[in-house]
């Protein structure tokens, strides 16, 4: 997921937001942004796709 892709991972992938420096499990799209939950369950939170990669 470099800034320059448009991929997203599988739901389920385990993925870190740079911007929060906060590891999630990928959870889909919302928009624009990636849906993002932690691990074993959680609320969900929205990052751009360009600060997110693989963990």
């Amino acid at each position: 997921m470099r800034k320059s892709s448009h991929a997203h991972p599988n739901v389920g992938t385990l993925v870190r937001d740079t911007a929060t420096d906060r590891l999630g499990s990928y959870m889909g799209r919302g928009g624009p942004c990636f849906m993002l939950r932690v691990q074993h369950g959680g609320k969900e939170w929205q990052a751009h796709p360009t600060e997110v990669s693989r963990a």
